[in-house]
């Protein structure tokens, strides 16, 4: 499972989307890898990355998953945005994204190590 996707299933763990994806998760840990038609659609095409990634729910709920702080410490001196918390890392992923870099990688750098780990286990 590729780091986006990790993202994307710690979020849906900690109450992003429908339930119904959280029951998937459970019934089925490979969800990535086995997870078809409509189902695969909803939750991994690109369409629904880019919905994901602009919905403040989707990264409230990765905060969740990764103890994120909850209060803005600071404001973006250049933007004024609230920073902290899952604002903060949002905020980056926006900068990240707009340096040319692809999603993947910034959610490889804000995993942590563990969830990293498990997956080259599994290779």
């Amino acid at each position: 499972m590729n780091y986006t996707a990790q993202a994307i299933k710690l979020a849906i763990e900690n109450g992003y989307g429908p339930s119904w994806w959280r029951s998937r998760i459970k019934e089925r840990p490979d969800f990535h890898t086995e997870w078809t038609g409509y189902e695969w659609e909803e939750v991994f095409s690109s369409e629904a990355q880019r919905k994901f990634f602009l919905d403040p729910l989707f990264w409230q709920a990765l905060g969740k998953g990764l103890g994120w702080d909850k209060e803005p410490q600071d404001a973006c001196e250049e933007c004024g945005a609230s920073l902290g918390g899952y604002e903060e890392s949002w905020h980056s992923f926006i900068d990240h994204l707009a340096e040319g870099k692809d999603p993947e990688s910034f959610f490889k750098n804000i995993l942590p190590p563990q969830s990293q780990e498990k997956e080259k286990e599994k290779v």
